[in-house]
C-alpha cells in the first residue's frame, strides 16, 4: 500500500528495460541472452512488493509467456508449460475476461497443439471462443491459426464448419460495425429523414 518509492520505481523501470532488451535479443536469435534478461526482469518485478503492484502484473505475465516460448524452443516442455500456467494464473486472477487473458490462453493452446496434445488444445480453443461471446478480437488472428488447422484436420464432421464460422467472427475488423452502431444510436432520436439517409 502507499505510493512507490523512488527505488521501487527505478526497479520497475529497469525490469521494463530488460523485458524490451529480451524481446530484441529473441528477435535476433539470441535465446540465451533473452532468457537471462527475462529472468532478471522477473526477479526485479517480484522484488517490488512481491510482484503485487497492479499496474505491472500484465508485464509479469508477458515475461512469463516469453520465458515459456523460449523454454519450448529449447525443448524443455515441462518448464514451458509451468511458465504458461503461471502467466495464465496471473491474468485470470487480475485481468479476468481481458483480451490479454485470451491471448495468454491462445499461446498455451498453440503450445499444446505443437506438442501432440491436439485434444487438449481443441478444448482450450473452444472454451476461449465460447467465452469471447463473438466480441471481435482481431489481434488473435495469428494465435488462432492452429485452431483452424486442428479443425480442418478433423475431417469436417460434427459441426466443424459451424465452429470455424463462430471462431472466424472473432477475427473480423470491428471498425465498420462499431461505427454503424454509434450512428444508429445517434439517429434513433432524430428525424425520419436522417434515419432514412443512414439506412
Amino acid at each position: 500500500t502507499g505510493e512507490l518509492t523512488l527505488l521501487e520505481r527505478t526497479k520497475l523501470l529497469d525490469a521494463q528495460g530488460k523485458y524490451i532488451r529480451a524481446a530484441a535479443q529473441r528477435s535476433q536469435g539470441d535465446l540465451a541472452g533473452a532468457k537471462v534478461s527475462l529472468l532478471q526482469a522477473q526477479s526485479e518485478l517480484l522484488d517490488v512488493r512481491r510482484g503485487r503492484i497492479v499496474s505491472i502484473l500484465w508485464l509479469r505475465a508477458q515475461v512469463l509467456t516469453e520465458l515459456a516460448q523460449i523454454a519450448d524452443r529449447e525443448g524443455d516442455k515441462g518448464q514451458a508449460e509451468a511458465y504458461f500456467a503461471q502467466a495464465i494464473n496471473v491474468m485470470e486472477t487480475n485481468y479476468p475476461a481481458s483480451p490479454a487473458l485470451v491471448s495468454a490462453r491462445a499461446e498455451f493452446a498453440g503450445f499444446l497443439a505443437r506438442n501432440g496434445r491436439e485434444q487438449e488444445a481443441l478444448e482450450l480453443y473452444r472454451e476461449m471462443v465460447t467465452g469471447a461471446d463473438t466480441k471481435p478480437a482481431f489481434a488473435l488472428r495469428s494465435l488462432l491459426a492452429p485452431y483452424f488447422d486442428l479443425l480442418a484436420e478433423t475431417g469436417g464432421g460434427n459441426g466443424v464448419a459451424e465452429e470455424m464460422f463462430v471462431a472466424s467472427q472473432l477475427l473480423q475488423r470491428p471498425g465498420l460495425a462499431q461505427t454503424q452502431a454509434v450512428l444508429a444510436r445517434e439517429l434513433s432520436g432524430g428525424s425520419d429523414e436522417a434515419a432514412q439517409l443512414f439506412r
